[in-house]
């Protein structure tokens, strides 16, 4: 009897360690991603020709990658019924829905920052490192996915969610205007990107009032959060024109 209840804790620490190993893997790989980079930075950011011969469908490549990364890790998330029946599928119904809802976000993010670097002209210092940062806080989407998915009643869990959000939200808005400041002379590009200014504060007052709600009601954040997808689903339709007629 003794040998069993060990072997079932055994095989119970191999499955989270199975499960904490791939979330480490995956941020050892980004950390060493960036570290790559940032090392990339300090070793030519006094040389402008690497940044000036530096396209920005490069860093637009690399991005497409690390968020393609994201998306597998969310989806690895989702369990599968340990029962042969649909009350066992019920029961994954809300690491789906949490699932569903982040991978709208990221796919919201990647195909606005898919318009917004077809705008961009040339790379700089600035634009990679806000760039990084995006995709920081992008990547932490696939631990907090699991955790609320899991825990979708829980205060704490929405609150991470929501803080994370936000962060992503800050974050795609400092890209936005490091690769503004680099088409000070070009009128109709910077009208293009600042269409958005009104989804962006819309947006990040949602976001608040989301968090505020975490503490009365979580499915009341659900809906909030939901509504600010449905607010980016469709980008700008400037920048989109801009960017497929390179007419700048």
């Amino acid at each position: 009897m003794v040998y069993k209840k060990r072997v079932v804790i055994e095989n119970i620490i191999d499955i989270r360690t199975y499960g904490s190993a791939r979330f480490i893997v995956f941020n050892i790989y980004t950390i060493i991603t960036y570290v790559d980079r940032l090392r990339y930075l300090f070793a030519f950011q006094k040389n402008n020709d690497i940044f000036t011969s530096m396209k920005p469908t490069r860093l637009e490549a690399f991005s497409d990658g690390v968020i393609a990364i994201i998306i597998t890790i969310m989806v690895l998330e989702i369990k599968l019924p340990h029962e042969p029946t649909l009350y066992a599928l019920l029961e994954q119904i809300p690491i789906f829905i949490s699932y569903l809802l982040s991978f709208v976000w990221v796919g919201i993010y990647w195909n606005n920052h898919h318009h917004l670097f077809h705008v961009a002209t040339k790379v700089t210092p600035k634009i990679m490192w806000s760039n990084l940062n995006l995709l920081f806080w992008m990547s932490l989407m696939s631990f907090v996915t699991g955790w609320l998915g899991e825990n979708h009643r829980e205060v704490a869990p929405m609150l991470v969610y929501v803080f994370i959000s936000i962060a992503c939200g800050i974050a795609y808005t400092i890209l936005e205007k490091s690769i503004k400041a680099t088409l000070i002379d070009n009128k109709k590009a910077l009208t293009a990107i600042s269409s958005n200014r009104v989804k962006i504060i819309s947006s990040m007052l949602l976001n608040i009032i989301a968090f505020g709600f975490a503490f009365v009601d979580t499915y009341i954040s659900y809906i909030l959060l939901i509504l600010i997808s449905i607010m980016w689903i469709i980008p700008s339709k400037q920048i989109e024109s801009l960017a497929e007629n390179n007419n700048y």
